[in-house]
């Protein structure tokens, strides 16, 4: 389902607090984390599922052309030859 960001409950409004500007008016929200000790954050179980990800997989964080920061699954073959 999507929304105008000014239509979301307050409990989901903390998303748009920072950077709301940047963001599409029109969202999907599929949930939201906060950052933990040392930046860390959780997934979603529902994002995770959506991902396909299971405890030990690895994620990159990347940015498009937009400069939004998109989080995609990377293979360790894949990863491998990103780091060499």
């Amino acid at each position: 389902m999507l929304l105008p960001h000014h239509a979301l409950s307050p409990k989901h409004q903390s998303i748009f607090e920072k950077g709301a500007d940047a963001l599409s008016r029109d969202v999907k929200i599929l949930g939201q984390s906060k950052i933990g000790p040392k930046y860390r954050i959780t997934l979603v179980k529902d994002v995770a599922k959506r991902l396909g990800v299971k405890e030990g997989d690895t994620v990159v964080f990347t940015e498009n052309e937009r400069g939004e920061i998109v989080l995609k699954t990377i293979s360790k073959a894949e990863l491998l030859k990103l780091i060499k």
